[in-house]
């Protein structure tokens, strides 16, 4: 078969998809975040819980997530932090799964810039199959820490997080 033939043979799909429920479910977003290595443990949660509020407040579901976790970058990632640029080597890695207008994307993005704690994001467009697809098997989540990690960790001496400073130029 040829290419024009392929195209003009799938061209059309709208009848597969109900466009005017899509519509009203809004679509399936998921925010990846780091969070500062300086706040506390006993915090997270709250943190996390107010990237879901955000969420929820304007009229979205949260479809899943991952509790922030200690995880060491790649690279050190720079963020001014009381008017000093401070190099992280290390911060809290948590998603939220959710499903949202994309009217309401904007409102999101704000909330994230403005969170003081949030040293990084990424918003994507994903699906409610995806995101249930991990929340039944956690081994495919890309950023989760694997077992024998943990034990590791767990066993071993913990050291608080790196934090590099630099004059503010």
């Amino acid at each position: 078969m040829k290419t024009d033939e392929m195209n003009e043979e799938f061209a059309d799909l709208s009848g597969l998809v109900d466009v005017s429920e899509e519509e009203a479910e809004g679509e399936v977003y998921e925010v990846g975040y780091h969070l500062l290595p300086s706040v506390n443990e006993n915090a997270l949660e709250a943190e996390a819980a107010q990237i879901k509020s955000a969420v929820t407040k304007l009229g979205g579901e949260v479809l899943g997530e991952r509790t922030p976790a200690l995880i060491n970058f790649a690279y050190a990632i720079g963020k001014r932090v009381d008017g000093k640029l401070q190099k992280f080597s290390n911060g809290y890695f948590g998603w939220v799964a959710f499903s949202l207008t994309p009217g309401a994307l904007k409102e999101i993005k704000e909330v994230l810039d403005a969170h003081e704690n949030v040293l990084r994001y990424l918003i994507v467009k994903t699906s409610r199959d995806q995101v249930a697809a991990i929340m039944a098997d956690p081994t495919l989540d890309a950023g989760a820490i694997e077992p024998e990690v943990v034990e590791a960790v767990a066993e071993s001496e913990v050291v608080a997080p790196e934090v590099e400073e630099e004059e503010a130029a």
